[in-house]
């Protein structure tokens, strides 16, 4: 049995697999409240770079993205 209702892109290879260095980072978290925050992430996966947004909301002690916004650029090698 799956552990998600959907089927894993087949085609694609994970970063790992491909042998690709991971430099992701986090740029900022603003927190509004103790319960929500506004966080930038940077992350790689050659030959795309990402800039996300993610809006972040504290639920039964935990913080879980609840909105994602993203912007990405590829370059070549």
């Amino acid at each position: 049995m799956q552990k998600y209702p959907f089927k894993m892109v087949e085609s694609r290879k994970s970063a790992k697999d491909s042998g690709s260095e991971r430099r992701d980072r986090i740029v900022s978290i603003d927190f509004s409240g103790p319960g929500t925050a506004f966080a930038k992430v940077e992350c790689q996966i050659p030959p795309r770079y990402f800039t996300d947004y993610l809006t972040l909301l504290k639920a039964d002690g935990r913080w879980q993205v609840i909105s994602k916004s993203f912007h990405t650029v590829t370059k070549d090698k």
